[in-house]
């Protein structure tokens, strides 16, 4: 019954192009809110202290150039007395905010789009070299991960709209994966250019001075790329090293930032020893494992069932140690809270954590495909059941499932909740308290700035960062941006 089933699918001949058009439009349509509502957001918290330096410059030359050379002296600033992430910290003054409120939706813009170019060229390079499949069937898992990811995340506020957490995270866990797309690439390209050399050189030099979970999870999984290199004598695997050991020098730099310890001994950081660290890192990923299984993730793995099992039974790769796959993308999923607990004694802020859940999702995807080919490759009737014959049937699975899920969990899903804030005008409302705000920062008679409170606040923006104590830090940093004595909330 089963198999005339899948053989009537498969007489209709649904074309996969049609359905990889579909979806791309689908998940363009999705990003619309999501870049609509960034025009509402305005800075907060560290963007204010982070720019503190380089916003008077701006003010004072209306140079770039000179803003950009005061942002190398907030890197020196703060790595000798807050935190040694220096190509971070180095963005983080540069907030679009600081040439001007009326920019800061750029945040979104460039936050977004790392994310979506990044993901996709990572899984350009795995399906076009790896798995060897067309281009149809590498949009529509591209569309996949990137769908999961986006409309699930844990926090798009502070992935996505707010510009110090969301570089700190959402755009290294980007770049991450550029560097790793073309480490993979290397091996396949006959002519290798020294512009290439040159980016991967400085993308690893970069990413290890950014923030310790993503800089320690590109160095494993480089070294163990390396590794696999040397092993198969593959001539990539001197890049792969260099990579690999200027990714350790970038992160070598950032560690012994005399700024860390200045950060560690405050009163509110509970640090774990290193072996704690590691167990709970074991613990808390299977937690979050459990929790961001859901209906819609094993959909779409069913989904793309035949996709997978076509380029499988076309592939020549053997598949010969899934449980060992499985291991390996486990401990460094895992490897991603390491540094925090170490650091904190926490897996880390909400950003942090939709990086984790980033990476979950798509090394579910690359897992299954694996795992997919393991199946292929020593089924016995292989020939007899083709899944590619019921990809109309799959997609009709995923649609009821997306329509079920959005009717329970609307509300959390980003776009959704974007576009129910710009329709019910909680976006402008929110943006014209805002703005009431800036008025009174920037009028130089007032010294001692004291604001009313924000009314409505839209669910993926970021909360209020004036608090009712003057003397709060983000009130304090907030005040110097602006040349102001105090910055209070009234009661």
């Amino acid at each position: 019954m089963i198999i005339k089933i899948f053989d009537w699918f498969g007489e209709q001949k649904i074309s996969v192009k049609i359905i990889a058009m579909v979806l791309m439009i689908l998940f363009l349509l999705s990003l619309v809110p999501l870049l609509a509502i960034s025009f509402y957001n305005r800075p907060a918290a560290d963007d204010y202290s982070f720019g503190i330096l380089t916003v008077h410059t701006w003010r004072e030359t209306n140079s770039v150039f000179q803003t950009i050379l005061t942002a190398f002296s907030q890197v020196k600033k703060t790595y000798l007395d807050w935190q040694g992430t220096f190509s971070a910290i180095f963005l983080f003054a540069l907030q679009p905010g600081v040439f001007g409120a009326q920019y800061y939706f750029i945040a979104t813009f460039l936050l977004l789009g790392a994310f979506v170019i990044g993901t996709f060229y990572f899984l350009y390079i795995i399906c076009n070299y790896y798995m060897k499949t067309d281009k149809s069937s590498w949009i529509i898992l591209s569309v996949c991960v990137l769908t999961l990811s986006i409309q699930l995340v844990f926090s798009a506020r502070e992935s996505f709209y707010w510009f110090n957490g969301g570089i700190y995270y959402t755009f290294y866990y980007s770049i991450s994966l550029i560097l790793l797309g073309m480490l993979l690439k290397i091996e396949y390209t006959k002519k290798k250019s020294i512009f290439s050399f040159l980016v991967v050189g400085f993308l690893s030099l970069f990413i290890g001075g950014g923030n310790y979970t993503t800089a320690l999870a590109t160095v494993i999984v480089v070294c163990l790329l390396a590794i696999v290199f040397t092993y198969q004598k593959n001539p990539a695997k001197n890049i792969v090293w260099i990579a690999f050991f200027l990714l350790l020098i970038g992160l070598g730099i950032s560690a012994v930032a005399p700024g860390n310890a200045i950060r560690a001994a405050s009163p509110d950081i509970h640090p774990m020893s290193p072996p704690k660290a590691i167990f709970y890192s074991f613990y808390y990923a299977m937690e979050k494992m459990g929790e961001w299984t859901n209906l819609l993730l094993v959909t779409a793995l069913i989904f793309v069932i035949p996709l997978f099992w076509k380029a499988a039974k076309k592939n020549k790769f053997s598949f010969r140690y899934p449980l060992l796959v499985l291991i390996v993308s486990f401990c460094v999923f895992a490897s991603q809270m390491t540094p925090p607990l170490y650091a904190i004694g926490t897996i880390g802020a909400e950003r942090q954590i939709d990086i984790y859940y980033y990476a979950f999702v798509l090394i579910c995807f690359l897992d299954w495909f694996y795992c997919i080919g393991w199946i292929c490759k020593r089924l016995e009737y292989k020939e007899r059941l083709e899944p590619s014959y019921t990809i109309a049937f799959l997609f009709l699975i995923l649609f009821l499932a997306f329509t079920g899920f959005i009717s329970s969990n609307y509300k959390g899903m980003s776009s959704i909740s974007a576009y129910r804030s710009i329709k019910s005008g909680k976006a402008q409302t929110y943006a014209e308290e805002m703005d009431q705000r800036l008025k009174l920062y920037h009028d130089p008679l007032l010294k001692d700035v004291v604001v009313e409170p924000i009314s409505i606040i839209p669910g993926v923006l970021k909360p209020d960062s004036v608090q009712g104590d003057s003397s709060n830090w983000q009130n304090e940093a907030i005040a110097d941006f602006y040349d102001k004595d105090s910055v209070s909330l009234s009661k």
